[in-house]
């Protein structure tokens, strides 16, 4: 096997290999042309983040949250072992939200194909914000390929807000009057709207003077 040594003149090159040559006898000549060198092929990433439930662009502020974030990968090497990881970020803040780390090794068949990562966090304290999915790949213990992009809408999700409407009547002839005397009887219709399904909540109603 012919290979090339790293020096100054090969830096940051793809170095040469060249296996099975064979030689029989003494003062044989075997040639193999002109090898160059080639400009290593980086690696790239893109992403498209989802709800795992319903699989739009809007979670709620719940404490278990579950995302799929596909990755398509290009120009990876075939058969190298490379280690994907995903995390979220707070878009306001641009911090990383604590626990949403996940990671993966996989090695390639194909030097262009995709990745699901499944990450789970804890959203309950964040109702009305965004958050972002960051991706890197690393291969030997570095980075060679991000997308980390705080503004790119595939990686974005919305965290709802819950929200309550309500609508108060008497409880007699369902209009705004009532009588001034003991018992009287109010009916509060509640719409609600991006509460968590599955989830028990506890409704209060406060009558207040005015």
């Amino acid at each position: 096997t012919l290979e090339e040594l790293p020096c100054s003149a090969n830096e940051g090159l793809i170095l040469i290999s060249v296996p099975n040559i064979t030689i029989k006898r003494d003062s044989y000549k075997v040639d193999l042309g002109t090898l160059d060198d080639k400009e290593p092929v980086t690696p790239y990433l893109a992403t498209q983040a989802f709800d795992a439930t319903d699989e739009d662009k809007a979670v709620f502020a719940d404490s278990e949250v579950a995302i799929v974030d596909v990755v398509s990968y290009g120009n990876v090497e075939v058969g190298k072992t490379y280690t994907m990881e995903a995390c979220l970020v707070d878009k306001a803040t641009g911090t990383e939200i604590a626990g949403s780390r996940v990671s993966q090794e996989f090695t390639p068949t194909y030097s262009h194909s995709s990745l699901e990562m499944n990450l789970v966090a804890d959203l309950s304290e964040y109702a009305g914000s965004r958050v972002v999915v960051y991706e890197y790949l690393y291969l030997d213990g570095r980075v060679v390929a991000d997308h980390a992009d705080i503004a790119d809408s595939t990686q974005t999700l919305r965290v709802l807000t819950p929200e309550i409407g309500t609508t108060l009547v008497d409880g007699v002839d369902a209009d705004k009057n009532v009588s001034a005397e003991h018992d009287i009887v109010l009916v509060d219709t509640v719409a609600y709207t991006n509460l968590v399904p599955g989830k028990e909540y506890t409704l209060t109603g406060t009558l207040m003077d005015k």
